[in-house]
């Protein structure tokens, strides 16, 4: 009769530790994220331009159509 398999891997089955890095791998891995950071600062606040300029768009879109201005877009023959 087969014994049933264990509940936990034994020691020594899982996965092998990480390689250990020199110190020069490791100050460019930190120089690489820092720059990453950086990068993805400056393009939150583009987008958050973006998308302000975007409301602002709507804003003065929605003031022309209470006004009862006529669009480019709207009218083919304009």
């Amino acid at each position: 009769m087969a014994r049933p398999r264990p509940r936990r891997p034994r020691p020594g089955r899982g996965l092998p530790p990480p390689e250990r890095r020199s110190p020069e791998e490791q100050a460019e891995d930190d120089r690489l994220r820092a720059e990453l950071v950086i990068q993805c600062a400056r393009m939150d606040a583009i987008l958050a331009d973006k998308w302000a300029e975007a409301a602002e768009q709507v804003r003065i879109q929605a003031e022309r159509a209470a006004a009862g201005a006529v669009f480019a877009d709207d009218d083919p023959w304009f």
